[in-house]
């Protein structure tokens, strides 16, 4: 279940929501913003490539341009099994140069070059690295500094916090509040066309609501529920089950830190649900350990950080 209309944009450092359902096609950056304070020492920011397509070395880095490198890093040359041959995957999305500059005038990236190809991807990195803002940037909630996010299709947005004072009922935490008044006023006699125009062909939206609660264990639940009723695990649960038990799943999952605040059962429920999506899938993690359980493809992007 889809909520129709998208979520307006924030400003680049704020976020307009915790979770957005959003089809990006470009998000282009804001004016670069001056800093009058450079800090003496900036984090340097790269991700490192872990794939087997390496023959010779176990950690490929593909090293991003960063801050104030100007110039690309050659990646390192693929080694090609005897036998086998390359397949190109199309990019979900696409960083075209993107830089962005914290409120404070730290420099978090410069000129960030990178593909996202159909894949279930791990980004992990210490606390503070800015994986989180990454996640943010790549789903429109955060506008880049400069630069741009480029790419078709639908991606959904989940982020740590699942606040009720956003998402104050279990419809709304399942994106499913607008179409599910709509479909209200049409039972109770509108002919409002912009209700029909809401409810689209998701008819059903109820039933497939109470599907996704019975198959995560919430079926007592009802769409209005207060969310303040439900632990934050929970919370998170409802969220992640209405996009992946939805008729049309996003074709990519941004999950930012989704283990936080469960349980050992929510845990295990959530890795349960995610086995069974289909669609691309990036997590943000800075537990390894979750992220092997959720096997995901290599490579594995980390986040690191380095003075100079």
């Amino acid at each position: 279940m889809r909520r129709p209309s998208s979520a307006p944009r924030s400003k680049p450092h704020r976020s307009t929501g915790a979770r957005s359902r959003v089809s990006i096609k470009t998000c282009l950056a804001t004016p670069p913003r001056a800093s009058a304070n450079k800090p003496h020492r900036r984090p340097l920011l790269h991700w490192t490539l872990f794939s087997s397509f390496f023959q010779d070395i176990r950690h490929a880095p593909l090293i991003l341009p960063c801050l104030c490198t100007a110039q690309p890093i050659p990646l390192p040359k693929r080694v090609r099994q005897p036998g086998t041959r390359s397949i190109r995957m199309p990019a979900l999305l696409q960083l075209d140069r993107l830089s962005y500059v914290l409120p404070d005038g730290t420099s978090l990236f410069h000129q960030l070059l990178f593909s996202f190809t159909p894949q279930r991807i791990g980004l992990v990195g210490a606390n503070g690295v800015g994986k989180s803002v990454l996640a943010r940037l790549l789903a429109g909630e955060t506008l880049p500094t400069s630069g741009a996010v480029r790419g078709t299709g639908s991606v959904v947005y989940v982020a740590q916090e699942l606040s009720p004072a956003h998402f104050p009922t279990v419809a709304s935490l399942a994106g499913a509040d607008s179409v599910l008044a709509a479909l209200d006023r049409i039972a109770f006699g509108s002919i409002d066309e912009a209700d029909y125009a809401l409810v689209g062909e998701h008819w059903d939206a109820g039933v497939r609501l109470q599907q996704a609660l019975d198959e995560i264990g919430l079926g007592h639940l009802l769409p209005d529920t207060p969310a303040t009723s439900l632990s934050g695990g929970e919370r998170m649960k409802v969220a992640l089950a209405a996009e992946l038990y939805a008729q049309t799943p996003p074709q990519l999952l941004l999950l930012d830190e989704p283990d936080n605040h469960l349980d050992l059962a929510s845990l295990q429920a959530m890795e349960r649900m995610l086995a069974q999506y289909r669609g691309a899938l990036l997590v943000v993690s800075h537990d390894e350990a979750f992220l092997q359980q959720l096997r995901l493809d290599e490579p594995r992007l980390r986040l690191h950080v380095h003075s100079v």
